[in-house]
């Protein structure tokens, strides 16, 4: 009975390990800074603020195109309003389907 106990046992000792490896686990909030003022971070945060330049230069163009074309600005407001009618066609629906649970 007790030599049964003692082969259990064998479970629970260390066995030979493999060697760790020498990668970093970066997860934390210092890692991110690291990252940010890189030279890496830099350029990547440099490219990202000239796309977000360029889309709102863009955004931009086309508002101010629209106010001087009187056919673009009709057009624009069509869009307005079936987007508001959509929303509220979606927020009464909603409003019914909160009723039905209640």
């Amino acid at each position: 009975m007790y030599l049964g106990f003692a082969a259990n046992t064998a479970a629970f000792t260390p066995m030979n390990q493999a060697p760790v490896s020498s990668t970093q686990l970066k997860m934390g909030i210092f890692d991110d800074l690291k990252l940010m003022f890189s030279e890496e971070g830099k350029t990547n945060r440099a490219a990202y603020e000239e796309q977000q330049k360029l889309e709102q230069e863009t955004a931009q163009r086309e508002m101010m195109e629209r106010r001087r074309n009187p056919e673009k600005m009709e057009e624009y407001e069509k869009e307005v309003a079936k987007r508001r009618q959509n929303f509220n066609e979606e927020k009464l629906l909603q409003n019914k389907n909160e009723e039905k649970i209640v």
